[in-house]
């Protein structure tokens, strides 16, 4: 009992105090994705009478992360920038860390239950997404409280607060709305293969809860993507190749389950052909043992081939299932989607921290053990990536220097720049060009135009991101055939 609460109370300081990291360090913003929310922020706060889904921009299409970081700035007095740099993520995350852990109390004790939360600061994937505010790091703690919610309502009453949490999560994030549908109708198909397969009911109790959950949830998700348009379309062969794939998954699933080793070696395929695939679609950026300790935790979910029959199978699998199918179908098809490979990959902080609490049940010092060596581990790449040492990720790095040359383009520049990804989101669309300008102006030899290219020291050497998955190196010569207007050491700015 004092062990549990000591760990409770260390991971409830350490997980958000782990995520303002990056912005103590370099005293800036972290992430690109935080620059398009300020901006639509900044504007809310200065027109609050705008209608937010009417505007262009595709952040005001779902504003709760906004409308919430509004209001609080307009009540507590703290800056917009500061809110971002500062406030926002290590809210959210304290915020998930009680939240996970209420969830937890109805599958472990309360040791296993304190040290699944371990998985929030072992899983360097998810620490790095988390450490901005952004919205789907806005969305994870109300993907959490509407499951949680629907497995404990039993009154007509209480399903408003379903609703609430639903409508508030359909508003966060798109991925996020689609993996609670999609966990929750999963979760009812696990316990129903349990009970075909095992001959004993499974342990979901509230079945029609989940459901009516799941089609609550899709049919606010339906009136959204009426409203407010698709994230993607899909012709009829990419939905038919989407529809083989489930039904391959959930199939392989069906024809393995009893047998946990079976089900770890799914995960094991599932693992290394994201990896693989991955890696192949990385253009500019050779991705090799720099990601391993990106994947290290993912270990942790092979757990089932030391102890095949875990409690913590029951809610793990409903969410292994769906992510298998969507890391498989955007690595191996789905190619244009690929880029949100991270964003399934995040997800799989869950079944993780399932992983842990089971596994501490019947191996503790295991479990210690493993723990410690992935903090570790999760620490080291974090602090190289908020320093700009990681090469896939340099470009979420911001500091000082980037918030003046910020000021100084949008004070003098009377024309667009040409930019990477770092700098076209800091910048905004209306004074930044990407994609073939960039593109060409980065292999020639000089810029045509009298334009303007805005690079960093990060760049030279790993590449300017155009997408988040081609980088393009500039040319050696490129300060020999341009000139240097503009130069704080860690940017600068060129012309012909």
């Amino acid at each position: 009992m004092k062990w549990s609460r000591i760990l409770l109370v260390t991971v409830l300081v350490l997980a958000p105090t782990s995520r303002i990291i990056p912005s103590l360090i370099n005293n800036a913003v972290f992430s690109t994705d935080s620059w398009p929310l300020i901006r639509l922020t900044r504007l809310l706060v200065e027109n609050p009478w705008v209608k937010v889904m009417s505007l262009s921009s595709r952040h005001a299409k779902w504003p709760s992360a906004t409308m919430f970081s509004t209001v609080f700035v307009e009540v507590s007095g703290v800056s917009i920038y500061d809110f971002y740099a500062f406030l926002g993520a290590p809210l959210v995350a304290f915020t998930l860390t009680l939240l996970l852990y209420v969830v937890l109390g109805g599958v472990f004790e309360e040791l296993p239950r304190a040290l699944s939360l371990l998985a929030l600061l072992v899983y360097p994937s998810f620490t790095l997404f988390t450490s901005a505010y952004l919205k789907e790091v806005y969305a994870y703690p109300l993907a959490v409280l509407t499951l949680y919610l629907s497995m404990h309502t039993n009154k007509l009453s209480r399903w408003i607060g379903v609703l609430i949490a639903s409508i508030a999560l359909t508003l966060s994030h798109p991925l996020t709305s689609l993996i609670v549908i999609v966990y929750s109708l999963t979760l009812i198909y696990v316990d129903f293969v349990v009970e075909l397969k095992n001959g004993v009911r499974g342990g979901v109790v509230h079945k029609w809860s989940l459901l009516a959950t799941a089609l609550l949830t899709s049919t606010l998700y339906t009136l959204h993507v009426f409203y407010a348009g698709p994230v993607y379309v899909f012709t009829l062969l990419d939905i038919v190749v989407l529809i083989a794939y489930t039904v391959f998954t959930y199939t392989t699933y069906l024809l393995l389950q009893g047998g946990g080793r079976g089900l770890g070696a799914l995960a094991l395929v599932v693992v290394l052909v994201t990896v693989v695939a991955y890696s192949g679609l990385v253009e500019g950026v050779p991705v090799g043992l720099s990601t391993i300790p990106y994947g290290l935790p993912l270990l942790l979910l092979l757990t089932g081939l030391l102890k095949p029959r875990g409690r913590d199978r029951g809610l793990a699998t409903p969410l292994l299932l769906p992510l298998g199918v969507g890391l498989l179908y955007t690595l191996t098809y789905a190619k244009w989607l690929a880029s949100i490979t991270h964003r399934f990959l995040n997800y799989l902080v869950y079944p993780i921290a399932l992983s842990i609490g089971d596994l501490s049940r019947f191996k503790p010092r295991l479990v210690v053990l493993i723990t410690v060596i992935l903090v570790l581990n999760c620490y080291m790449v974090t602090y190289s990536a908020f320093r700009g040492g990681d090469p896939i990720l340099f470009y979420w790095r911001y500091s000082v220097a980037d918030v003046a040359l910020k000021d100084f383009i949008e004070g003098y520049s009377n024309s667009r720049v040409l930019a990477g990804a770092k700098y076209s989101y800091m910048l905004g669309e209306d004074l930044v060009s990407t994609g073939l300008n960039l593109a060409t102006a980065l292999r020639s030899c000089g810029l045509t135009g009298n334009q303007l290219l805005v690079t960093s020291p990060g760049e030279l050497v790993y590449g300017v991101p155009i997408t988040p998955l081609q980088y393009v190196k500039p040319r050696l010569d490129l300060f020999k055939c341009s000139s240097v207007v503009y130069s704080s050491l860690e940017n600068y700015v060129l012309v012909d």
